[in-house]
């Protein structure tokens, strides 16, 4: 979805587009990711420390 906004800002050079993007992000960090995150570390201990060592929040 970022990548949708990111683009549909670059073709329209919509300025508040990088911001509205940018404040998605944040949005998505704190409100989605990061409780599911939470939640993942709980359930599967070791192996979710494992998996986050190889992989990017922001695949």
């Amino acid at each position: 979805m970022s990548f949708i906004l990111l683009g549909l800002t670059l073709k329209f050079n919509l300025i508040g587009g990088l911001i509205f993007t940018g404040l998605f992000m944040l949005f998505i960090t704190i409100f989605q990711i990061k409780p599911e995150e939470s939640a993942m570390e709980k359930l599967f201990d070791q192996e979710w420390k494992d998996y986050v060592c190889n992989v990017r929040r922001w695949l």
